[in-house]
């Protein structure tokens, strides 16, 4: 009934253009899936229609449109049902003799050289007459004629499996001589083996499957059993606390809950997957079962050609299960709530100032604006707390801004890089707690940066610290902080990188100018090691001529000793950097123990909190001198990069195109030579056929020397520019223009990439030695 009264047309999503799964309607009329519009609105800071595009300021209820609802099923059941009456069709025709008068037998056998399909009586003759006895005898079909081929008038007894086609003895004789070809009946019965193999592999990943979806389900139900839980101890401890305390109960419920939610929303997201999954396979299996019941090899065949035999692009679900170990709070709460019992008791207590004044010193601290609005991570000392900063997110970048920024107050601005692991974000957080003026003796420590253990983003994040000019610095701080190079997701992601700096440094409300560029790495690094020299090459090869004076090596987990053999390996990677009084890299020193529990009898933590004091002096006054630079050039060295690897694609993509025409044409002039059996309309077609192709090489001859030139500017361009031009992706292509280059005969292009190519053999060789 839906069919009829409305179209297949109106029952299709504007976002993802497929039948409605859970309709919804919203307030300006349009119709979305749930799914779809849900999604849509989560990329949005103002919810808005994607059609008309009318905005609301409230997020609209969204209910399942039952109506539209059950059209869409409908139809979706319909197209189901006629894929399965085709298919039934396909394999069970009733074919009548051609012979019989009146009422028609059924058909025992095809003649393929007679064109005609016989009974059991009329078949006699072809078992009795030796002249027939030779005709090609198959089981009944109906349109005989589609089993001969139009070129030559004999039976189609053959298929090449190059070509996928079906072929005469006359066709394998000449156009596909070269081919390999095997009987119907021979490829037929490898085709069966195939569908055999594809069932039974298909059984078995739709049982695991199934069984995923059993645990996914069991893991949403432990996981809710043991959020309730939480929620309700949590509910237990707060109600004994302070109106403070009962705030943030009412936050952590709300992380539970979220949290949970997004367990549920995974979970649904991993079932819908698995079963999108199973239904595809049944599908799959379905065209497998009834292709496998025709009996004639040409039919099945015909129907089993078109299939995909590849496996189906599906997920290892071996490892995915919805955790529940985050609602585990319980321990941590009791040692709250003993902690707070002991401060209220030490109220009433007489001897309160000889022994608990030092525990409840943060009272009068000058950083009780800011703990007052941050949420506990572990009780000291130091006690650890995480800020709240304002996060705003466009597109890839992510902006965290603590405090309200000041008109007419400077701002100076460092860029960190360097390998996953590094120590980036405790720098960061060192940074923050400096500016905000934190001292040994506040035993308080603040957070704004997750730790790199815990942080897997590709995001480029923007930390900016306002509200404390003149407090300890003269100006407020931007950091950025880059996601680690080297980890385990690979090149590619290094790649997506580059491709986020370059929208940072180009866009409106981007960052346009850097004070430093700090270079982050480990004082334990003891050479320079492949994956290190990697790092260095990735990281360098950012940036522009302009920043080298700007660049400086940030070393952390120091024990405040000289750096010899960091600062060896940044000599043997020939970093250009800016270099201090004894013709060093710039270099300053931090220690990463400041999350470590503090110990009075223990000067060892002093000490190293200490360092990272100095050194932040340091730093920082290196930071109120320098001069910023504008990142124009560093964003044209990116845009450089891209181009050249998007000139060198495309130009293998020419070159390995060019390849296979000319082996055409090769086999075409071949093919030409042997004219003796060849009509003249055959070759005339073969004539017009190796002229399109000789046209398509011209083309492709004059692509390749655009792509070849392009390359060639790239590449020149960014030796002209960069700061390092021979990273590693480079070499790799300057190797393969050279070659090229070679090819074409064009000596001054490759005296000059080679020119190119030998600097960066200098610096091999600085790394070797």
């Amino acid at each position: 009934m839906a069919s009829a009264l409305v179209s297949e047309d109106s029952l299709l999503c504007p976002v993802c253009l497929s039948v409605f799964t859970k309709p919804v309607s919203i307030p300006c009329g349009h119709n979305f899936c749930m799914n779809c519009i849900t999604d849509y609105w989560s990329t949005l800071s103002v919810l808005q229609c994607p059609l008309c595009k009318e905005m609301f300021y409230t997020r609209p209820l969204l209910r399942v449109n039952p109506v539209i609802d059950e059209m869409a099923e409908k139809v979706k059941k319909s197209a189901q049902e006629m894929l399965l009456s085709s298919a039934e069709r396909a394999g069970h025709e009733d074919v009548l003799c051609s012979i019989c008068a009146g009422s028609k037998v059924s058909a025992q056998k095809s003649c393929l050289m007679c064109l005609v399909s016989y009974c059991q009586t009329h078949l006699e003759p072809h078992q009795r007459i030796s002249a027939l006895k030779k005709h090609k005898l198959i089981d009944p079909v109906q349109d005989l004629e589609s089993r001969i081929c139009r070129d030559h008038g004999e039976p189609l007894e053959l298929i090449c499996r190059l070509d996928q086609r079906f072929l005469c003895r006359s066709c394998k004789c000449s156009d596909h001589k070269t081919h390999e070809t095997v009987s119907l009946e021979d490829e037929a019965e490898m085709r069966k083996s195939q569908l055999r193999l594809e069932n039974n592999s298909m059984d078995q990943m739709i049982q695991e499957r199934e069984q995923k979806i059993q645990e996914l389900q069991q893991s949403v139900k432990t996981s809710r059993s043991k959020a309730e839980e939480a929620l309700s101890y949590s509910r237990k401890v707060m109600t004994a606390l302070v109106q403070h305390i009962k705030t943030e109960f009412t936050r952590l419920s709300e992380a539970i809950e979220t949290k949970q939610e997004i367990n549920e929303t995974e979970a649904e997201s991993f079932i819908d997957e698995l079963q999108a999954e199973i239904t595809h396979m049944k599908k799959k299996k379905l065209q497998f079962h009834e292709a496998s019941l025709i009996r004639d090899p040409f039919s099945f065949l015909e129907n089993v050609l078109p299939l995909t035999y590849n496996k189906p692009q599906l997920q290892d679900w071996s490892a995915v299960t919805v955790t529940s170990d985050q609602f585990m709070i319980q321990e941590t709460l009791a040692e709250l709530e003993t902690a707070v019992r002991e401060e209220v008791s030490t109220l009433y207590d007489i001897n309160f100032r000889d022994g608990k004044e030092q525990r409840i010193s943060l009272i009068s601290s000058p950083h009780e604006d800011i703990v007052s609005d941050s949420f506990l991570i572990r009780s000291g000392p130091p006690a650890v707390y995480q800020l709240r900063p304002k996060k705003q997110k466009t597109g890839t970048l992510t902006r965290m801004t603590v405090g309200e920024k000041r008109p007419n107050k400077p701002n100076r601005t460092i860029l960190l890089v360097g390998e996953t692991g590094a120590g980036k974000s405790t720098l960061i957080n060192a940074l923050l707690n400096y500016t905000m003026g934190v001292k040994w003796e506040d035993e308080v420590w603040f957070m704004i940066a997750e730790e790199e253990r815990r942080s897997q983003t590709s995001d480029v994040m923007v930390y900016e610290i306002f509200g404390f000019e003149d407090e300890t610095l003269p100006y407020s701080l931007t950091i950025i902080n880059t996601p680690g190079y080297g980890d385990t997701r690979g090149i590619e992601h290094d790649d997506i990188i580059s491709h986020r700096l370059l929208d940072l440094f180009q866009s409106e409300d981007g960052v346009h100018e850097v004070h430093a560029v700090g270079l982050v790495m480990k004082a334990s690094v003891n050479r320079l090691s492949e994956p290190l020299r990697y790092v260095f090459d990735s990281v360098m090869s950012l940036f522009g001529k302009n920043l080298e004076k700007n660049i400086i090596a940030l070393i952390t987990h120091s024990d405040g000793s000289r750096p010899e053999n960091p600062l060896q390996a940044l000599e043997a990677a020939n970093i250009k950097c800016a270099k201090n009084e004894d013709s060093q890299p710039a270099h300053f020193l931090f220690n990463n123990c400041q999350l470590e529990e503090q110990m009075e009898e223990n000067t060892i933590f002093r000490n190293s909190w200490e360092l990272t004091q100095t050194n932040m002096d340091h730093l920082t006054n290196l930071l109120g001198k320098s001069n910023p630079q504008k990142l124009v050039k560093t964003a044209e060295v990116l845009n450089e990069r891209i181009r050249l690897k998007a000139c060198i694609q495309n130009l293998e993509d020419r070159f390995e195109l060019a390849e296979l025409k000319q082996t055409e044409i090769r086999e075409i002039r071949e093919a030409l030579k042997q004219t003796n059996h060849r009509n003249k309309i055959e070759i005339e077609k073969i004539l017009s056929l190796l002229e399109n192709l000789e046209k398509e090489m011209k083309v492709l001859t004059a692509e390749k020397e655009k792509w070849l030139s392009d390359s060639y500017q790239h590449a020149v361009r960014l030796e002209e520019i960069a700061l390092k031009a021979d990273s590693a992706s480079t070499v790799a292509h300057l190797d393969f223009l050279i070659e090229k280059m070679k090819e074409e005969g064009d000596t001054e292009k490759v005296q000059k990439l080679e020119e190119m190519r030998r600097e960066d053999g200098g610096t091999e060789e600085a790394v070797q030695a």
